[in-house]
């Protein structure tokens, strides 16, 4: 069983693209997921927010700011990250369905 998940943007949704997609995985579930959500996305509300928490500036240039995404990156325990992305993701789900759908961010805890 073969889930499809897109981020229901305009240019995702279009009958081209959900022609392809069709066409391409036959019988596959299209999971709708709202547009530009990064109250949803892991990388966005979990990743992010450790690496800037462990990340000193300012920066200056392109440059010094790449290396300091590295070094933070570095010092993250992928376990330690796992967890919490599932387990703070969970939380948002649930709070997303209790919202319609609509901006939750401010509901959390």
């Amino acid at each position: 069983h073969l889930v499809w998940q897109q981020d229901n943007a305009p240019a995702h949704v279009s009958k081209s693209s959900m022609t392809f997609i069709r066409a391409l995985w036959p019988g596959a579930e299209i999971l709708k997921w709202p547009a530009s959500s990064p109250d949803l996305s892991p990388v966005d509300f979990c990743v992010w927010h450790e690496l800037t928490r462990r990340m000193k500036g300012p920066f200056h240039n392109i440059p010094e700011l790449r290396a300091a995404i590295f070094a933070a990156y570095a010092e993250v325990d992928p376990a330690v990250m796992t967890a919490a992305a599932t387990t703070e993701f969970r939380k948002r789900c649930t709070k997303c369905l209790e919202n319609a759908g609509g901006h939750f961010e401010h509901h959390l805890e």
